[in-house]
């Protein structure tokens, strides 16, 4: 029987497979370079910030195992491994993303704008190669890490590899749901064991940030609900 290490990584696997099909659609690259539904992204960048999901789980293992700084998250980032003696969970990971972009979100989004716009810059084929390429090695990578193994990610963040691949997961799903809005495409339907850990993780956010009772209105009592208690982003 697969550890629950086995299965988050083989589900990450999955999604992220999911989201290199929609990648690789004609209608995508029809519009490489139209407007997409997310203001001030094209539909290649979007496209590229989909696959950056994948990538920056590579450039965080690699930073881990060589102690060096890793320099491509979204949000500013240190590699390395054990640098916070408290380990995040995906849900305190995006609330501390959240809470740290404050005054500066603008800036920060400026941010993930152009190096989504960067990483789709070469087009959809050799957006393609690369991520085809990440998708083989981490394959064989995930299945060689132990269950215990962390990674330091944004903001300095240090987390289980598992609990930072969740989060991956969320950008996966929510991200490819933007693209093939923006292609003209039905969105993938992703496993149930993928959407179990999205939903799970931003029932968590919702519930710390909001109370039980202001998340209960919101799946059944909307007229109560008066501040938006499901939504996550």
């Amino acid at each position: 029987m697969p550890t629950p290490s086995e299965l988050v990584r083989e589900a990450f696997l999955a999604t992220a497979a999911e989201a290199r099909g929609l990648i690789a659609e004609r209608a995508v690259a029809a519009r490489w370079r139209e407007p997409s539904a997310l203001a001030e992204l094209d539909v290649g960048a979007v496209a590229g910030h989909l696959a950056r999901a994948a990538f920056v789980v590579t450039t965080y293992l690699d930073a881990a195992d060589t102690g060096d700084t890793a320099d491509t998250a979204d949000t500013g980032s240190e590699g390395g491994e054990g640098a916070d003696d408290d380990l995040v969970t995906a849900d305190a990971y995006f609330e501390r993303v959240i809470a740290a972009a404050g005054a500066s979100a603008d800036d920060m989004h400026a941010g993930i704008r152009a190096r989504a716009a960067e990483e789709a810059a070469d087009g959809q084929e050799a957006l393609l190669a690369r991520l085809d390429a990440t998708l083989q090695a981490l394959d064989a990578r995930l299945a060689s890490e132990p269950a215990e193994r962390t990674v330091t990610v944004a903001l300095g963040i240090t987390m289980p590899l598992d609990e930072y691949l969740v989060t991956r997961m969320i950008e996966l799903v929510v991200h490819s749901d933007d693209l093939a809005a923006s292609a003209g495409l039905e969105t993938p339907e992703f496993d149930a064991l993928t959407m179990a850990c999205v939903i799970g993780c931003m029932l968590a956010m919702v519930r710390a940030r909001n109370g039980d009772l202001a998340v209960m209105r919101g799946f059944a009592r909307r007229e109560r609900d008066a501040v938006s208690a499901l939504r996550a982003f």
